[in-house]
Order: C-alpha cells, then sequence, then structure tokens
C-alpha cells in the first residue's frame, strides 16, 4: 500500500470512532440534583457526604486562601469556614465539551465563621468543571467560588 494512502486511511480509521456522548438535560438535571444533595450535606455539616460530588483528586479554589486538592484537603477547607445554614445553588449556564460541563452559578448561605457570635447572610458566585466518568455519571473536577458582597472595612481608625 502506498504511503499517500495510509496517513488518509488512519486518519479516516480515528475520525469514525465512536462519537463522545452529548450533554443533554438528563446530565443537567443529573448536576443539578447533586447541587441539592451537596447543599443538604453542608447544611447538616455532614461534609464526608458533601465530597461526593467531587473526583478523588479534585481541586478547590477558595476565596483568600491556597488551592486545595483532593477529598481530604476539601473537607478540612469547607470545616475551616464554620457552621453553614440555608446553603442555595443556582446553577445558572452550562458549557459542555465532550466529557467537561463547565457550570456558572450564584449561591446563598448563612455562615458563621469560627470565632464569631453573629452568622453572615452571603451571597456569591461559583464556577465548576465537571468530568462525566466511566459509569456516566458526572462528579466535579474543579472549582472555585467567592463572595459578591464588599470586603468589610477592617480599619483600626488610627
Amino acid at each position: 500500500m502506498s504511503k499517500n494512502l495510509v496517513y488518509p486511511l488512519l486518519v479516516g480509521c480515528l475520525a469514525c470512532g465512536p462519537a463522545a456522548p452529548t450533554f443533554g438535560e438528563a446530565d443537567r438535571q443529573a448536576i443539578l440534583d447533586q447541587h441539592t444533595t451537596f447543599a443538604a450535606a453542608v447544611d447538616r455539616g455532614d461534609y464526608n457526604a458533601a465530597v461526593r460530588s467531587y473526583e478523588e483528586g479534585a481541586v478547590l479554589l477558595p476565596p483568600n486562601a491556597p488551592r486545595v486538592v483532593g477529598k481530604i484537603g476539601i473537607i478540612a477547607t469547607f470545616e475551616s469556614m464554620g457552621p453553614v445554614g440555608d446553603l442555595k445553588l443556582w446553577g445558572d449556564e452550562f458549557y459542555a465539551s465532550g466529557d467537561l460541563v463547565v457550570v456558572s452559578g450564584n449561591y446563598a448561605m448563612n455562615l458563621l465563621p469560627p470565632g464569631s457570635a453573629l452568622a453572615i447572610a452571603d451571597t456569591g458566585k461559583y464556577l465548576e468543571v465537571w468530568r462525566r466518568q466511566l459509569d456516566g455519571s458526572w462528579l466535579i473536577a474543579w472549582e472555585t467560588f467567592n463572595s459578591s458582597l464588599p470586603v468589610p472595612d477592617l480599619s483600626t481608625g488610627s
């Protein structure tokens, strides 16, 4: 066989492979359902259940803190934030490409920071990258979030 035919045949064979699964309404709903399950677990303080939405090596980029890699670190990060209540997540936009989906959304929660006697009603936004697993389920591979509230004035007046 001529070398001139091998390359086009190889490219043609690769292009004829199975198509990547598409991202449909059932996938979108599965992610929204995981948001609901995650929020309920966080409200209970059950961070072991909350991290079931994450891959083992997931990366969390929390505000004002170093990047965190892995479920154990993510649990520790959530625990360090203090108790959370009434967490609500709205996945507003979904952008899919192959086995990855980027979800952009907003959150609201009541947070009792460590050492504080007063809870904060926080609102903010998040960006998640979900990856389709071999079994067809979705898990978070990367996530970042931050508050939309203004930074409090911490000056002492001196």
